[in-house]
């Protein structure tokens, strides 16, 4: 194709009346009809980009078609783009992806790119990231520098193949080399993080720097970052949102929230709420969720009068010990939906509190979490002092597992991309019940992504503790409305992981509830969890006298009468067992399994109809 480039470049200055552009096509398309595939190629991307007759995909379409069919692979790769999208031919998932396996295997590494990118994110195929892998490694062994960006994400994450942050810089590296300025970016997060590689701030402003002048935005982004934070270069907020307003300009949602909190705060700048909002809202309109979230606050700020009956004031959390400020705290106030994190200086803004006595909470890495009171009108200033937890290793990695729900709390979201933005590793995707679970993490403040096709991306931040799990419980909604923080389980049950709880959500099948789920799901009666169990329902225990017993849709061989559960209260198996009896605040979770479903362990141990089992684990057996 580069001398279908040439023929191209020289091909347009001689568009100037229709004539030529007649004449041309008819030169060309005879040229193709003989078997000239640059020619088929050439006319296909003058009818493809409307430069010198008028724009006709369907036409361009053919003729890659021809194009490829006479060996170029790079009319083959574009033709295959062109069915995944459905351009100029109907949508056809099965004969781009062909299309993409004959340019690949005949040589074209961005076919191969391509193809491996589909394999990633299922586009038209099952997700397979061992495959994905392989084609991305074949890309970047062919000089293809995108590919070997793409091979370092895999490696960082371990999808498809082993973690391993060490080679995942080597491919950064490699990247940026072949001038993937993404790559450069990637790379100069490793530095600054010190993430398989020692930390060195210098080197990722240089890459950062790099990246930014050659037009990758998101460098612009980093190295404001840096600028703003005095992090590797001298301290300077007024550069800091030049490079942000760079970024957004470029059309860089990031960019844009970082400008947007620079005039929220009046860093670089003068304070400036409208221009908050404006810059909040570009933001929001580009993806960015953390944009949209941030919305109602400063629009508040910005429409609002002043209101005796609510009161702005600001807070620092510090170390209990020196006082010395803590950054990336996250400070809760549960009641009004409030959840902030504390910048370097240890600060967090609390504006248009309401009158009264609000919960407030603050946790950050390596510090118990700290609860109080504060008042409202009070001190124009409040100081959270945390104290240092006992942990063994403050720098052991913890894990974050949990369940991604619809926006009712009710069904389970499968094959949804979750991911901790802000670290080098970190990425899963949910199971069929919703399951998440992530390795591995890093401690300290935690931003993680949830992705899924036909939902809205949202992220949430969470304190990683040393040596720790956690769980999470998210809501996803198919509409950009404002949903409520995810809800944390601060530790992992000792008690729920021994008998082996954890590791069925996340590899059975079946239903369960974990303490995340319970808490908010806030049912009266365990009956009340029983109906969002698919296929299942309580039978009696509504009436007083009555036993309450669960009872599957489904009929047995073994059974002539209802299908009644077995039920198992701390590994123990119950007789004539009220279902009801005891409360759900004693319940620390329930899982629910029928038919085969039932894990090994207990089908020996379950009656002989075969119906299945409820497992209550209480908080007293905890």
């Amino acid at each position: 194709m580069k001398t279908a480039a040439v023929l191209v470049v020289a091909l347009l200055g001689l568009m100037a009346a229709p004539a030529a552009s007649q004449n041309a096509e008819a030169l060309y398309q005879g040229a193709c009809d003989t078997g000239d595939a640059t020619a088929c190629s050439v006319l296909a991307l003058m009818f493809e980009t409307g430069q010198g007759m008028p724009r006709d995909l369907a036409r361009a379409a053919t003729l890659y078609g021809q194009a490829c069919q006479l060996g170029d692979m790079e009319g083959c790769t574009i033709l295959g783009s062109m069915y995944h999208v459905g351009e100029g031919v109907p949508r056809d998932n099965a004969r781009s992806v062909s299309l993409h396996e004959q340019a690949c295997e005949g040589g074209e590494f961005v076919a191969c790119e391509s193809l491996g990118l589909l394999y990633e994110t299922g586009g038209g195929v099952l997700v397979d990231y061992d495959r994905a892998a392989t084609l991305y490694l074949q890309a970047c062994d062919g000089g293809l520098a995108s590919g070997c960006n793409r091979l370092g994400n895999m490696a960082l994450n371990g999808f498809g193949v082993d973690p391993n942050p060490e080679r995942a810089l080597e491919l950064f590296a490699q990247a940026c080399d072949g001038g993937n300025l993404s790559g450069c970016v990637n790379l100069g997060v490793g530095y600054e993080r010190g993430e398989g590689v020692g930390q060195d701030p210098t080197v990722a402003f240089t890459l950062y720097e790099y990246a930014c002048n050659g037009g990758e935005q998101l460098g612009c982004v980093n190295l404001g970052s840096l600028h703003r934070t005095g992090s590797g270069v001298p301290q300077d907020s007024r550069l800091a949102v030049s490079l942000y307003r760079r970024a957004c300009d470029a059309g860089e949602p990031l960019g844009c929230f970082n400008l947007g909190s620079s005039y929220e705060l009046g860093e670089g700048v003068p304070q400036d709420v409208v221009t908050a909002v404006a810059s909040f809202q570009r933001a929001c309109e580009a993806g960015l969720t953390i944009g949209c979230e941030k919305l109602p606050t400063a629009a508040r700020a910005q429409a609002e009068p002043v209101d005796s009956s609510v009161v702005a004031t600001f807070g620092r959390v510090a170390d209990g010990e020196t006082e010395e400020p803590i950054a990336n705290a996250i400070v809760d106030m549960p009641d009004l939906g409030i959840r902030l994190v504390s910048d370097r200086d240890g600060r967090v803004d609390l504006p248009d509190l309401p009158v009264g006595r609000h919960l407030i909470r603050a946790e950050a890495a390596g510090y118990a979490v700290t609860e109080g009171e504060l008042r409202v009108p009070g001190e124009a200033d409040f100081l959270v002092l945390l104290e240092h937890a006992l942990v063994s290793d403050p720098n052991a990695p913890g894990q974050i597992v949990g369940r991604v729900t619809d926006e009712a709390g009710q069904a389970g979201l499968s094959d949804v991309d979750i991911a901790v933005v802000n670290r080098l590793t970190g990425r899963t995707i949910s199971n069929q019940q919703g399951r998440f679970n992530l390795d591995g993490i890093t401690p300290g403040l935690a931003e993680i992504r949830f992705q899924r096709l036909g939902y809205e991306p949202r992220t949430e931040a969470i304190i990683v503790q040393p040596g720790t799990t956690i769980d999470v419980l998210a809501k996803m909604s198919t509409q950009p409305i404002p949903l409520e923080p995810i809800q944390v389980v601060a530790v992992r049950s000792p008690y729920l992981e021994r008998n082996g709880f954890y590791e069925r959500t996340v590899r059975t099948w079946g239903t369960q509830f974990g303490p995340a789920e319970i808490q908010a799901l806030m049912p009266e009666t365990l009956s009340d969890l029983m109906y969002r169990v698919p296929a299942v329902e309580v039978e009696g225990g509504r009436n007083v006298g009555q036993v309450a017993r669960v009872v599957s849709r489904r009929r047995t061989g073994a059974t002539d009468g209802p299908c009644v559960l077995d039920i198992y209260q701390d590994g123990v198996r119950m007789e004539n067992y009220n279902f009801d009896e005891i409360p759900p605040m004693q319940v620390e979770a329930l899982e629910v399994y029928q038919g085969l479903d039932v894990p090994i362990q207990y089908q020996r141990r379950s009656s002989e109809s075969g119906c299945g089992i409820v497992l209550i684990w209480t908080k007293r057996g905890a």
